[in-house]
């Protein structure tokens, strides 16, 4: 994957941002096969997260409130089912 974020990882990314809610690794690796492997999917996971695309709570991933958007896309609206790290936890 390399350490810049492809068109791969914005791929995946939308589909987080646009789905909603918190997502595993599995369960991406489920919904992407046979196009990544789990490894490739975490890899991409954790870019994201270092680069404030992603939060992660435990072993679940969600584009939140608190994160940034990718370059020339948008966070959907605060009405959307992703919440922030504090209110999953609740």
């Amino acid at each position: 994957m390399g350490n810049a974020l492809d068109a791969s990882a914005r791929a995946l990314w939308l589909m987080v941002r646009n789905d909603g809610g918190w997502w595993t690794a599995s369960q991406l690796t489920h919904y992407w096969r046979p196009t990544f492997a789990q490894v490739e999917i975490l890899a991409y996971l954790e870019a994201l997260r270092k680069g404030g695309f992603l939060e992660r709570l435990g072993t679940s991933y969600a584009v939140t409130p608190d994160c940034k958007p990718l370059p020339g896309l948008f966070l959907l609206s605060k009405s959307t089912p992703a919440t922030t790290t504090a209110q999953a936890l609740k």
